[in-house]
């Protein structure tokens, strides 16, 4: 809280760290410290939202560029991409964004894409949405704990065997595919959302995921609807509506604002070749929609081949994998839906 300013600044590598000793200490006084989710106006999370890069940016480009290609690129490829799911290439970068923002805090010297197959990580990815989408989020869990327990090397293996490393990590690595493929229902599970919206007890489950799930997608119509109505009145139909990872990110912002008893010191970890920072977004995505053209010739290199032999589309039309655990096949929705 404020008070903490006048009793010596407390040193923490990530805003993420921060949020865990804000939860551990007072989480009542933090939240009332914190009150863009209770009190703020339109103008007051337009303000966060468009501070979120200018946070950001002092720890410096290369950090700054890495949450915008998770941000911004990363959702356009997988936009236009049939069928929709993350290449190994990306989630390994996905693994560099986490660090970045301190998530693991440096306990985890893994990356779920180091050893699992390509052609797993682009189902597991497809299905974990194709659930999500139809309200199954446990479905969505259980496909991304059967490939992150397929990452572990096996010296490692007792580490995934702990019941809350395993929530953690998958509940993670789940929500940050989910915001990739489609941040405009969903967003990344993280502490530091126990510090910004009051009433979760501060438990890191997949029931409170669920359920701000929908708490995020009403502010974000609320936070439209004011947006759509100042629009006619300025008879301008140029505007970026607000999605889920949009309504995180300015709760992000407000809360780096509200951290006046903390002093970042970002440092760095071995395992990764990026500073623990912060956490936020780079510019607003309204701000940036001006670079479409020049971010769709960089698309092309990172979409999976049509190679057999490399990050390949063909598991679509092949029998589900056998690790994985899936909803209905689509053949047979089509069907029902015919009859």
């Amino acid at each position: 809280s404020r008070d903490g300013a006048g009793k010596g600044r407390i040193e923490v590598t990530s805003l993420a760290e921060a949020a865990r000793k804000m939860i551990a200490k007072d989480l009542k006084a933090a939240q009332e410290d914190c009150d863009l989710w209770t009190k703020g106006s339109y103008d007051d999370w337009e303000l966060a939202l468009n501070e979120y890069g200018s946070r950001m940016s002092v720890f410096g480009n290369q950090v700054l560029e890495l949450d915008e290609w998770f941000h911004v690129t990363l959702p356009r490829k997988t936009a236009t991409r049939r069928p929709p799911r993350l290449a190994k290439t990306e989630a390994a970068k996905l693994d560099e964004w986490w660090y970045t923002r301190g998530f693991f805090a440096g306990i985890i010297p893994m990356s779920f894409a180091k050893s699992a197959p390509s052609k797993m990580i682009q189902q597991t990815t497809f299905y974990a949405l194709q659930s999500a989408l139809k309200g199954d989020l446990k479905s969505s869990y259980e496909n991304v704990s059967l490939l992150w327990k397929e990452s572990w090397d096996d010296g490692d293996i007792h580490m995934y065997r702990q019941k809350n490393f395993e929530l953690n990590g998958c509940l993670l690595i789940m929500s940050s595919i989910l915001a990739a493929l489609d941040p405009e229902k969903f967003f990344v599970f993280s502490d530091e959302i126990f510090v910004c919206i009051p009433n979760l007890d501060g438990q890191y489950s997949l029931e409170t995921y669920e359920r701000l799930c929908e708490m995020i997608r009403m502010k974000a119509q609320d936070l439209n609807r004011v947006l759509r109505s100042r629009s006619r009145l300025l008879s301008s139909q140029e505007f970026v509506e607000w999605t889920a990872q949009d309504v995180v990110a300015a709760l992000w912002s407000h809360l780096c604002s509200r951290m006046p008893g903390w002093s970042m010191s970002p440092t760095f970890q071995l395992t990764s070749p990026l500073a623990f920072v912060s956490s936020p977004l780079a510019p607003p995505r309204r701000a940036i929609e001006g670079r479409e053209a020049e971010d769709e010739g960089g698309a092309r290199s990172e979409e999976p081949s049509l190679l057999d032999n490399s990050e390949t589309a063909s598991w679509y039309n092949e029998p589900q994998h056998e690790y994985l655990l899936f909803g209905d096949d689509d053949e047979e929705e089509e069907t029902k839906r015919g009859s």
